[in-house]
């Protein structure tokens, strides 16, 4: 018997590949068949019947979960509208391009996926509905309803005039949910909360719009690594992050300097500001990357999906502001950036670049996080190098930790003070204004929710019990990546 976990992870495959055809060299060339727009109205459709459910509870009178059932009705009502912006629903099986079947595929995945969880609400009424029905399956549905939306939003932008009118709608119907886009635990454990999408690699002479839509998905695929990483890769990881901040800092004063010759003297002061705390966030990761660097003598390319999407993320954001369309990091690379006026000749292609560089820095941040998980290894690992049987933990460890939790800080004054100059450069009409507003709110909510019990809650112990209690000396459950010969992307020194 097919579950609703298996049809949503259908809908997801294909939804992948919906998101591989956006970012290949034909997509212009898709986007002009006839039937996408029919396609992507198919796909509305079957978002907002996952609206109205969840709006009405499935048929289930009001609890306590008014809060999720308004959203619902509020994200339906928008997509109701994109839908009518894109047209008549297609109802043929035929289709011309891989994007145009694939975002078919999706649809009839999705709409079978709704079907089964309906099929409990029969005149005889399953154990199941229980689940169903509950808050948390419905915060986990409009998480899933809010990837959909994003992507769907990302299809419209390519269709013309009137049914680009669409991207915006989806985009709202998506900030509308994200309140609810948050990790919890799945009441319905066969659906996948943490879909990471596949791995674009950059491409020589890559547009911005093509640039923009890579590093998206890498920082959503950094967010959330698939694998356990070795202090090497840590190592390597901090050295990009770094890297990745420096040149968000050389964007943001080269837009700075735009502004200025376009005799906008506010967003200009707005962009230095920007600048300096990416600068500091730069820093920080310095001080961390140096840190590991210590713990490990290989300083090779590790092998895994984790350094690579990091090494991806620097290389995109590089070719953006750097004049070499194949740039990459090292010791004899030329860094000569482009002028000003070329690399943002308006005020609306200012912000395009604010908000890529916005991407990165986030991507960065989450990184951060992850990075913190491993600091009790490195801590392990640490005492286990210097040979020392004392019952406390190193002051190296004590400081690993402390500069962690600034570098967090940082991190979400650099995305704050980027991403409020950005919003307020972009016109009402972009999509990316609203992209740029999920990410505000996502770092403002992490601002608040950010206590130390939070923080350390991938630790074994809190930090306070790790630091002061007597612990035994063990060797790092972290695996050493052995293996150095591989090239690096960028300088390692």
């Amino acid at each position: 018997m097919v579950t609703f976990g298996e049809m949503t992870a259908v809908a997801d495959a294909h939804l992948a590949e919906v998101n591989r055809a956006l970012h290949t060299p034909d997509v212009q060339r898709q986007a002009r068949d006839p039937d996408l727009s029919a396609e992507l109205a198919r796909f509305a459709r079957v978002l907002a019947r996952y609206s109205d459910q969840i709006s009405t509870g499935f048929g289930v009178p009001d609890t306590d979960d008014t809060a999720v059932r308004d959203t619902a009705r509020r994200s339906g009502a928008l997509i109701r509208l994109a839908q009518q912006a894109l047209g008549r629903p297609a109802e043929t099986e035929t289709t011309a391009t891989p994007l145009t079947e694939h975002l078919r595929a999706s649809s009839i995945a999705l709409g079978c996926g709704l079907d089964l969880l309906t099929s409990h609400f029969s005149e005889t009424t399953s154990p199941t509905t229980v689940v169903i029905t509950a808050t948390d399956t419905s915060r986990t549905l409009l998480q899933m309803l809010n990837k959909h939306a994003v992507t769907a939003a990302h299809v419209a932008q390519h269709l013309e005039t009137p049914h680009a009118a669409a991207s915006k709608l989806l985009l709202q119907a998506a900030s509308t949910t994200d309140t609810f886009n948050r990790p919890i635990r799945a009441p319905i454990t066969a659906v996948p909360l943490r879909q990471r999408p596949e791995r674009i690699p950059p491409a020589v002479g890559e547009d911005l719009s093509p640039a923009m839509a890579g590093i998206d998905t890498t920082a959503q695929r950094l967010s959330h690594p698939d694998s356990v990483s070795s202090v090497t890769t840590w190592r390597y990881v901090s050295r990009a992050a770094a890297i990745t901040c420096d040149i968000g800092h050389l964007m943001a004063n080269q837009l700075a300097t735009r502004m200025d010759e376009l005799a906008q003297r506010d967003h200009a002061a707005s962009l230095r500001r920007a600048a300096w705390e990416t600068r500091k966030t730069a820093l920080s990761w310095r001080r961390i990357a140096r840190h590991w660097s210590s713990l490990t003598s290989q300083h090779g390319h590790p092998s895994s999906e984790l350094a690579t999407d990091a090494s991806d993320l620097v290389l995109r954001l590089g070719r953006i502001v750097f004049a070499t369309p194949d740039w990459s990091p090292g010791p004899r690379t030329v860094y000569r950036v482009k002028p000003p006026h070329v690399l943002a000749p308006t005020t609306t292609d200012a912000s395009l670049v604010g908000a890529t560089a916005l991407k990165a820095i986030e991507a960065c941040a989450n990184l951060a996080v992850h990075h913190r998980a491993a600091a009790n290894d490195a801590a392990i690992l640490h005492k286990a190098q210097l040979r020392r049987a004392n019952p406390g933990p190193p002051a190296a460890a004590r400081t690993l930790l402390a500069r962690y939790e600034t570098l967090t800080a940082q991190n979400r004054k650099a995305v704050l003070a980027l991403g409020e100059v950005t919003l307020a450069l972009a016109p009402e009409i972009m999509p990316s204004k609203q992209e740029v507003a999920l990410i505000l709110r996502r770092t403002t909510s992490q601002g608040l929710h950010a206590q130390p019990a939070v923080a350390s809650a991938d630790f074994p112990l809190s930090p306070t019990e790790a630091l002061s209690s007597p612990r035994v000396d063990s060797p790092s459950t972290t695996p050493f990546h052995r293996t150095g010969t591989q090239k690096a992307p960028f300088n390692q020194s």
